[in-house]
């Protein structure tokens, strides 16, 4: 495939000057509708290639940009401020899943609108403003919450893993990149429902609208 190839099926979603999103669509992005699926990429020099959502059937490509819209929208009217916490947010994901109901505090149930995309198995994505700044967080999950460990595979305890916990990587950005984030997604995602919309008038009027006449 050439580049011009690569190009118009590629949706690239710059976070800041030092990394972006991608998603590499099956077709080219002039033509996507709303079935249409692609993994989204992190690129960032520390973590080349990162899926922060991985393709299935589940995972469509104008639901995650409308999921990333939504989020990013709620940064930019102040809805997510993040308060003073008693642990990492990342930490206190890890303690929700792992902890009884009965267990959990109010800090377990506060996080959830912070989460930015749903994210593959073992990783959380968060996105919140600290004192007028924003930050796109990716922490870790223990990773045998839900699972048990591998033959051969290096394991460790929930206490170890939760006694060494530290953040995967943490993006700052300036406000001016949380509105174009949302300015390209909003368009993206609007286009797609507009040519979907398009489509389905099409079809209406060329089988079903001739038999009315």
């Amino acid at each position: 495939m050439n580049n011009k190839a690569i190009l118009e099926n590629e949706i690239i979603m710059r976070i800041n000057s030092n990394c972006f999103m991608k998603m590499i669509a099956n077709r080219p992005i002039i033509e996507l509708c709303l079935c249409d699926c692609a993994p989204l990429i992190l690129s960032h020099p520390l973590l080349n290639n990162f899926k922060l959502a991985r393709q299935s059937s589940t995972f469509r490509i104008f639901d995650m940009l409308t999921s990333i819209k939504c989020t990013l929208e709620a940064a930019l009217m102040g809805r997510l401020i993040l308060p003073s916490l008693s642990h990492n947010i990342g930490y206190l994901a890890c303690e929700k899943y792992h902890l009884a109901q009965k267990d959990r505090s109010a800090e377990h149930d506060l996080i959830d609108k912070y989460y930015f995309v749903e994210n593959p198995q073992h990783t959380f994505t968060w996105l919140y403003e600290i004192s007028g700044s924003f930050f796109i967080e990716i922490t870790p999950l223990y990773p045998w919450e839900y699972c048990d460990p591998q033959p051969g595979e290096e394991y460790c305890t929930y206490e170890a893993f939760m006694a060494s916990y530290k953040s995967i990587l943490t993006i700052p950005l300036e406000r001016a990149d949380v509105e174009r984030l949302y300015q390209q997604t909003s368009q993206l995602s609007d286009e797609i429902l507009a040519r979907e919309m398009a489509e389905r008038i099409k079809y209406y009027e060329t089988h079903y609208k001739k038999d009315t006449v």
